[in-house]
C-alpha cells in the first residue's frame, strides 16, 4: 500500500495567534488520525528550536494536546544561529556543539513520554538561518557541526536527520546552483555508505567540553564491509593534531581511514580533499572513487588539526553488529 504523509509545520516567529495555531494544527493531526487505515502517515509540529521559549512551548503543548501514536513522528528544526551574524571559530567552537546536548535529550524524552510509539526527526536542520553563514556554510568548516550533529543525533534517539537542503542559491545547500558538490556532500555521502543504524557506546561520548568528539556504530554492510565492522567517526577541533588509539581487541587490527581535510591550509576552503586526494566531480557529473587509506595494526591514525573523518574496522567482529537488535538511533 502506498502511504501518503502529512507534515504540520509551525515555525513560530510571535505569539500573535499562537493558541489559535495550536488548536487548528491538534484538530488537523487527530483528522488525519482517523485515516491512517488508509495509508495516511502524520509528522509534526516541526517548530523551531526546542531550546527557544515559542518552539519549546509550542512543541510541549503540541505533544500534550495529542495521544500515542496520533503523529507517526515527532518533529523539530535545529539551527545554531543565524548565519548573518556567524564567525568562522563558531564552526569549531566546542560550547556551540555542545549547546544541541540538551536539546536533542529534551526533545527525545519529551516525546517519548507523551507519544512512547512514535520516532523523533529532527525535521529540518544545518548549521545557520537566514541563508546560512556566507563563505562558512558552504565550505569545509560547516562539515565540524553537520558531522557532530549526526552524531549526536542518533545518540539521542532522533531516527532521521533532514539536511536543509538539497540544491539553492543560497550557502547552505549542499550542491551549487551548476550541481557540483559542495564540501558537506561528500561528508553526507560517506556518512550514508559508513554508518549504520546501530549506535555503539563510547566513553564520554556526549560529555561538554569534548574538544576531539568521537561517535560509533556498526558499519552499514555492503559489498566492501560485512557484518561485525565498527565505523567510528569525528571531529578534531583542537589547533594541534591527535593520535586516535583503539584498546583492547580492536588494538591489533587494520583500519580503514577516511580523512577529510580542507584543500588549502584554512577551514574556509571551499574544497576538500579525501586521504590527500581532492574531492570533485568526474565526467558526465560522476561521483569519484573515495577509497580508504588502510592503516596496518600498530601504525598511528593521526587527526591533524581541525580536520574530521570516518575509521572502519573491517573485521573488528563486533557481536551488537552481527545480531539483529533493533536501532537505538540513527542519523541518515
Amino acid at each position: 500500500m502506498s502511504q501518503t504523509c502529512f507534515a504540520i509545520s509551525i515555525e513560530l516567529l510571535s505569539q500573535k495567534r499562537w493558541q489559535e495555531i495550536l488548536e487548528h494544527s491538534v484538530f488537523l493531526c487527530e483528522t488525519l488520525d482517523s485515516r491512517k487505515k488508509s495509508g495516511v502517515a502524520v509528522a509534526g509540529p516541526d517548530t523551531t528550536n526546542v531550546d527557544m521559549q515559542m518552539g519549546g512551548n509550542f512543541y510541549t503543548r503540541f505533544l500534550q494536546s495529542l495521544g500515542d501514536g496520533v503523529v507517526d513522528t515527532v518533529t523539530w528544526h535545529h539551527y545554531f544561529k543565524n548565519g548573518a551574524y556567524a564567525k568562522p571559530e563558531d564552526f569549531v567552537s566546542v560550547a556551540m556543539m555542545d549547546t544541541l546536548i540538551p536539546s536533542l535529550q529534551f526533545a527525545r524524552d519529551y516525546a517519548k513520554r507523551r507519544t512512547p510509539s512514535s520516532d523523533v526527526w529532527l525535521g529540518e536542520t544545518n548549521s545557520c538561518t537566514n541563508g546560512g553563514a556566507p563563505m562558512l556554510s558552504n565550505t569545509y568548516a560547516s562539515g565540524f557541526l553537520w558531522l557532530d550533529k549526526l552524531g549526536l543525533a542518533a545518540v539521542f534517539n532522533h531516527t532521521v536527520v533532514c539536511r536543509q537542503q538539497l540544491v539553492t542559491g543560497n550557502n547552505n545547500s549542499i550542491l551549487d546552483e551548476d550541481l557540483n558538490p559542495r564540501p558537506d556532500y561528500f561528508t553526507s555521502l560517506l556518512h550514508k555508505r559508513l554508518v549504520g543504524t546501530e549506535v555503539l557506546s563510547v566513553t564520554n561520548g556526549t560529555k561538554e567540553g569534548r574538544d576531539v568528539r568521537i561517535y560509533a556504530h556498526c558499519t552499514k554492510q555492503s559489498k566492501l564491509y560485512k557484518a561485525g565492522s565498527v565505523t567510528v567517526f569525528g571531529l578534531n577541533v583542537r589547533n594541534t593534531s591527535v593520535q586516535l588509539k583503539f584498546t583492547d581487541k580492536l588494538s591489533n587490527q587494520s583500519v580503514d581511514v577516511y580523512m577529510l581535510t580542507p584543500h588549502t591550509p584554512s577551514i574556509e576552503s571551499q574544497w576538500m580533499e579525501l586521504n590527500g586526494e581532492s574531492l570533485q566531480l568526474v565526467a558526465n557529473l560522476t561521483v569519484p572513487e573515495m577509497p580508504p587509506r588502510v592503516v596496518q595494526a600498530g601504525e598511528p591514525i593521526i587527526m591533524p588539526s581541525r580536520t574530521y573523518g570516518f575509521f572502519v574496522l573491517p573485521t573488528a567482529n563486533a557481536t551488537a553488529c552481527k545480531s539483529s537488535i533493533t536501532s537505538t538511533g540513527l542519523a541518515q
